[in-house]
């Protein structure tokens, strides 16, 4: 019974070859792996890359993580430009699939080519699903978004100017800012007029 379950696996690249998909015509790399288990025990498995407009930039990036640093697919191999010196994640997968004969079946396969550590999401999107979570984004998205060539407002850290001290009055004491009690007024009680130089009546007058 195989090892091989649904789940991550380090894995080595072992062997490259080219194929054409024959109802589409669409090229295809197939790289081959080998996963060595606790037991002793080693299995392969093969991870197809297609080179469609959807697809190519992720497969490149596959045998990027591969190892492989050439320019020239005509020249790959294993061996050849680094390819097959980094271990890899692969993310195995159950795939249904229906045969020649109308019958669906199921059968185990990558879904991911990864760099060590990476984490492959557990459902990713399929390209419909994610154009309409983007369009559902979109407003969102616009909301608070900086307008081109809109400037930043200047900030600075210089100090506000400093407060010019005040002026004595010509009692000698300091004049008045606004805040708190007139220090120029003091305590005294207002100048009337004596008893014998005005009327209560006077008196009260001046006092109102």
């Amino acid at each position: 019974m195989s090892n091989l379950q649904p789940g991550t696996y380090k894995a080595k690249p072992e062997n490259v070859q080219f194929g054409i998909v024959e109802t589409t015509g669409n090229e295809y790399i197939r790289v081959s792996f080998s996963i060595d288990f606790d037991d002793g025990s080693v299995e392969t498995i093969g991870a197809d890359l297609y080179f469609t407009e959807k697809t190519y930039a992720r497969s490149i990036e596959s045998l990027r993580y591969c190892g492989w640093t050439g320019t020239d697919l005509a020249a790959l191999d294993n061996g050849v430009d680094g390819m097959g010196s980094a271990i890899v994640e692969l993310v195995l997968a159950m795939d249904k699939f229906t045969d020649d004969k109308g019958v669906e079946k199921e059968t185990l396969k990558v879904q991911w080519v990864n760099r060590p550590g990476g984490r492959a999401v557990a459902k990713p999107m399929s390209d419909q699903q994610k154009a309409a979570f983007a369009a559902r984004m979109k407003g969102a998205l616009m909301v608070g978004a900086p307008k081109a060539g809109a400037a930043r407002p200047a900030t600075s850290n210089a100090r506000p100017p400093a407060r010019p001290a005040p002026v004595p009055n010509r009692n000698g004491a300091p004049a008045w800012d606004g805040t708190g009690p007139d220090p120029s007024a003091g305590d005294d009680i207002p100048f009337l007029p004596t008893a014998g130089a005005a009327s209560f009546g006077s008196l009260l007058s001046l006092a109102a």
